[in-house]
């Protein structure tokens, strides 16, 4: 706390002597304070420059990584171009070149597949009726009385099965004729009808509807259904034959029925013997009593590296296992006595049953012309001869429209890193030179121009850079592939160095990042290694001028509190002793006063 004395007894200004002498003495801390406020400058200025280091030295990585693996080589760098992605899809990997090519698909490579047919047994009552994809609308049926036409129609919603719908329909026929108020016609209930319709389905599947049961009146033959909003005639292919309609034969599937009892309603399976294990396309599959079809189908179809696709045909009836790549052996592999035997997949004896499968088959492309087998769709180079570049077949070339294939150089990534290293070494070289400056005209000047060791870093990162290789390439410095220096700044000659790698990519890339074995190093690699020096987080110019500048801002700090310290005691001893002074001269004012009353 600051201490302060006014003097008003004597009339001596006691305080600005007190200020002044302090201030006199406070040359040593205005200098430390002034080294401090420096100090933290030059801190932030250090940490500014690292920034920029540490971008140079990324930038420099992008470029150096080159060599390392393909997926990093921007020299490498290929465009394609397929004048039908709907046909082929085409890809480039290490050592593609640049080039055209026709292709022309006659037949694509078919994998190898089971169908098992008449897969699912013939629908029942309690079957969903969503599971054929009748989810909503209404059925409508015409009928023929005494006083005119009657329809009556009921809606289908979620849940409603073959018989529950049968039966909510026969109630609706009861409700027609109930005599109660419609509300929403306003209508009385008088159709006339009574009776019920029954249905029946056969050991095929085939559905059938007696009207002859109903009383009142009869089906309107000609047109039964006219007014209906489903699809459920369509779906059971009903057609009438004077008071019955008839279906088609219609099969069932219920995916998440048992197979132990066979809810699922598989049209061949037996009396399993359970558990058993079985194996389709590599994975392995325990059945219990309480495995669904979903079950196997879910496991078969989502394992990784399941090589097998099992899929159920709703309108075709048909299970099918199909590899997943077309490139699979010749035959579908599993494995498995009970379930498997009994749908004809294997045989008795567990072991797949060839006879029922369709066997892989081969494709044929045509490049430039010239006919070549492939065993899959998924084309190597090793079948085409065309280094680098893998083909994906989608479907057969339209007749005379054979697919044209493009490789070409793509050098935007090679550019735009270039471009990087350049910015980033410019900004670099533009911070510290805003840090170093000195203007002899009007005295001003950097924080770090007292240190040259940050202006030497810049020079010798510049020199090596600029600097010709002792290699035996066909360029041996920067500037021969179109960067140059101008007022300490780097510049890039785009199309000079377009130029030079067009004509002889190896050496530009050896010239800038050396050789993956060693025997040549890079220039980015060597100035890389120098800027390790500086940036190495424990021995690093960087590291070791944080730590200096660290020390140098605590000693500071001390030095500040110690010195105002004692220039707070100077300003106490001071307040003392003109405090001390003023008692006395006001004292010997009073006795003077006094004096001169009595006289």
């Amino acid at each position: 706390m600051s201490v302060t004395f006014s003097g008003m007894g004597s009339g001596l200004p006691v305080q600005q002597l007190i200020d002044a002498t302090i201030n006199a003495n406070s040359t040593r801390i205005n200098k430390y304070k002034a080294d401090q406020e420096t100090t933290k400058k030059q801190q932030t200025a250090y940490k500014t420059v690292q920034a920029k280091y540490n971008s140079f030295d990324t930038a420099l990585q992008s470029v150096v990584d080159c060599k390392m693996i393909y997926a990093f080589d921007l020299f490498d760098r290929k465009s394609i171009s397929v004048s039908d992605n709907s046909v082929a899809t085409v890809s480039v990997g290490q050592g593609a070149t640049s080039g055209n090519a026709v292709l022309k698909v006659n037949t694509l490579a078919k994998p190898p597949s089971i169908t098992i047919p008449n897969f699912g047994g013939p629908v029942q009552g309690n079957i969903d009726l969503s599971q054929f994809g009748i989810i909503s609308g209404s059925l409508a049926f015409a009928f023929q009385t005494p006083n005119g036409g009657v329809s009556v129609e009921e809606d289908i919603v979620s849940g409603d099965t073959l018989s529950s719908y049968m039966a909510k329909f026969n109630q609706a026929i009861l409700e027609s004729n109930d005599g109660l108020v419609d509300t929403t016609t306003g209508k009385v209930h008088a159709s006339g009808l009574g009776g019920s319709v029954t249905y029946n389905v056969d050991a095929n599947g085939v559905a059938t509807f007696d009207f002859s049961g109903i009383t009142g009146g009869t089906l309107n033959t000609a047109n039964p259904l006219a007014q209906s909003k489903s699809n459920f005639a369509d779906v059971f292919g009903l057609t009438a034959n004077g008071s019955v309609l008839t279906g088609v034969p219609k099969s069932s599937l219920n995916l998440d029925g048992k197979l132990s009892d066979n809810s699922a309603g598989i049209r061949a399976l037996g009396a399993l013997t359970l558990p058993e294990t079985i194996n389709i396309g590599g994975v392995d599959i325990e059945v219990t009593a309480d495995t669904t079809l979903r079950n196997i189908m879910n496991k078969v179809n989502e394992t990784t590296g399941g090589q097998v696709y099992m899929k159920y045909d709703q309108t075709s009836n048909s299970m099918t296992f199909k590899a997943k790549d077309d490139s699979y052996s010749d035959y579908v592999y599993c494995s498995g006595k009970s379930f498997l035997s009994d749908i004809g997949v294997t045989g008795t004896d567990g072991v797949i049953n060839i006879s029922n499968q369709t066997k892989r088959q081969a494709g044929e492309i045509e490049l430039d012309g010239k006919k070549i087998a492939i065993k899959s769709n998924k084309v190597t180079a090793a079948e085409t001869g065309l280094t680098g570049v893998n083909i994906n077949l989608n479907s057969v070339t339209p007749a005379d429209e054979p697919l044209k294939i493009s490789v070409s150089d793509n050098t935007t990534d090679l550019v735009n890193a270039m471009k990087n290293v350049v910015g980033a070494f410019n900004a670099m070289e533009t911070t510290v030179s805003g840090y170093s400056f000195t203007n002899i005209d009007t005295g001003e000047s950097g924080v770090l121009r007292s240190d040259y060791s940050v202006s030497s870093m810049q020079m010798t990162m510049q020199m090596m850079l600029m600097s010709p290789v002792e290699q035996n390439l066909a360029y041996k410095a920067l500037s021969l592939i179109g960067i140059s220096t101008e007022d300490g700044q780097l510049k890039l000659d785009e199309t000079k160095f377009l130029n030079a790698v067009k004509d002889n990519s190896s050496d530009v890339k050896k010239l800038l990042v050396g050789s993956k074995d060693g025997t040549s190093v890079g220039i980015f690699e060597t100035v890389q290694k120098q800027l390790d020096i500086y940036t190495d987080s424990q021995t690093g110019f960087f590291a070791t001028k944080a730590t200096s500048m660290q020390r140098s801002i605590k000693d500071l700090n001390k030095s500040i509190a110690d010195e105002q310290a004692r220039l707070d005691a100077e300003r106490a001893r001071l307040v003392k002793t003109y405090s001390d002074l003023d008692a006395t001269m006001t004292k010997y004012q009073s006795q003077s006063s006094s004096f001169g009353a009595s006289s």
